[in-house]
């Protein structure tokens, strides 16, 4: 779609870390496209 409309669109990556058991959320990541998948998740 970027070729189409000869635009290009960013993005951001969010990642959410749940408790299996309570299913609320322990932690958030939010990275940008300039930075790459990190191997270690989010540090809550």
């Amino acid at each position: 779609m970027g070729k189409k409309w000869k635009v290009k669109r960013g993005f951001v990556k969010m990642r959410l870390m749940t408790d299996t058991q309570t299913l609320k959320i322990i932690a958030v990541c939010i990275t940008v496209e300039s930075v790459g998948n990190v191997s270690n998740y989010c540090e809550s």
